[in-house]
């Protein structure tokens, strides 16, 4: 339990505010007036938008001289110095609004890691995305490789039904399964990449304009409850709106070269953005440790720059899903004959992670297998991130990994 002190905007009377924390989202029921309100976990103020909600004001303690700053909706400010976007976990804020209404907030940035333990098919990352889709008011763009979950299925069309704008992208190789001709059957439109040389191999989602999930995971069953997989959600309007523009690239066949930089994640596409040289970069910069999960390796490049960071003195530990191994080119035995402590998974199915672990900060997801296509034929995207927790949640992800690897 936290408690906070803060200043009554109206008088120098102290108020104390007391909460719990949240697993997920906070929802705030939002009255006419002026009212307080606590941050159970780091909020994105945007995520405020279209609601009743005219002025947000939070007490900045991260200033010299410790301010009440002004919000407007949209992500527009006053002109107070040092102004942020967000409000830290245990912070307080206060919102004037003139209406009734609810709004339901959520971290800019949560790590999911699929649940192989316990009672299948419930409770995974698949109620979460759900939990989103049902939400969803006016758009969910999906850019998946394959989908054969019926209940994301369901309610997507449950989405469309509802007026929502849903539309999809998918593998010219996955044009023809019952899941996406069900998709289709229902009304939603669903193109392919028309490539037979090469993957549509995205597996992400925006919604609203504002909500990305992205990460490793096909949206089947075994990607959630079997598989060593991961996802990443972030609510920002300047991801989605990015990953949006990238979705119309992939229905129209028009792939445009363009990285933005965020802060809270670097986005990265395939093959247009040359995402091999970012991964050349940070290998060549690690000074401590790299640790990765992959399902495909067979780049001899990110091989020998692993060997080299590993000569210079980083700690470089790997694990290999063991199915894909058998592939003549993975470079399991390559790396582990050059005295790269790596192993092959101990999960009776799949390792379909594709993450890169730097350091203490930095932390590489996505769709991006470590392979030549993924740089120049596949349709991928990658996530960069500068974060010492979400880089202790994958070490962590890794650390069970590894134990549990042969």
């Amino acid at each position: 339990m936290f408690i906070l002190l803060r200043k009554s905007l109206t008088s120098s009377t102290l108020l104390f505010y007391l909460f719990t924390t949240s697993l997920y989202a906070q929802d705030f029921s939002i009255r006419n007036g002026w009212q307080l309100l606590g941050a159970k976990q780091k909020l994105n103020l945007k995520d405020f938008d279209d609601s009743c909600v005219k002025y947000i004001w939070k007490y900045d303690t991260n200033t010299t001289e410790a301010l009440w700053k002004l919000y407007l909706p949209n992500g527009t400010s006053s002109s107070y110095p040092n102004l942020t976007e967000t409000v830290d976990d245990g912070e307080g804020f206060w919102v004037k609004s003139d209406g009734n209404c609810s709004v339901s907030a959520y971290n800019d940035r949560e790590v999911f890691f699929s649940k192989t333990t316990g009672m299948p098919y419930s409770g995974g990352i698949d109620d979460r995305i759900i939990a989103d889709i049902s939400h969803a008011q006016s758009s969910i763009y999906l850019a998946i490789y394959e989908i054969t979950n019926d209940r994301i299925r369901d309610a997507l069309i449950d989405a469309h039904t509802r007026g929502v704008d849903v539309s999809i992208v998918t593998d010219d190789g996955s044009k023809d399964d019952d899941d996406i001709i069900t998709l289709e059957s229902a009304g939603i439109t669903v193109l392919n990449d028309e490539k037979k040389s090469a993957l549509m191999h995205n597996k992400f989602m925006i919604i609203d304009d504002r909500i990305l999930w992205s990460g490793s995971t096909n949206y089947s069953y075994y990607a959630f409850y079997r598989n060593y997989e991961n996802a990443v959600r972030i609510s920002s309007h300047a991801i989605a709106d990015f990953y949006t523009d990238e979705f119309f690239e992939l229905q129209n066949h028009h792939a445009i070269a363009g990285i933005l930089q965020n802060s809270l994640a670097d986005i990265y596409f395939s093959p247009e953005d040359h995402f091999k040289n970012r991964l050349l970069t940070l290998i060549h910069q690690a000074k401590q440790s790299i640790y990765f999960m992959i399902f495909a390796f067979t780049d001899k490049d990110l091989a020998d720059a692993l060997i080299d960071a590993q000569k210079r003195g980083v700690r470089v530990k790997g694990v290999f899903d063991e199915r894909f191994n058998k592939n003549r080119y993975s470079k399991f035995d390559y790396l582990k004959d050059a005295g790269i402590d790596v192993k092959l998974d101990g999960n009776p199915q799949t390792l379909h992670d594709k993450v890169m672990i730097f350091d203490d900060n930095v932390t590489v997801t996505g769709s991006y297998n470590f392979t030549l296509s993924a740089n120049s034929k596949n349709a991928e995207n990658s996530l960069v991130f500068t974060d010492k927790t979400i880089n202790q949640q994958y070490k962590n992800e890794f650390y069970k990994i590894y134990t549990e690897a042969k």
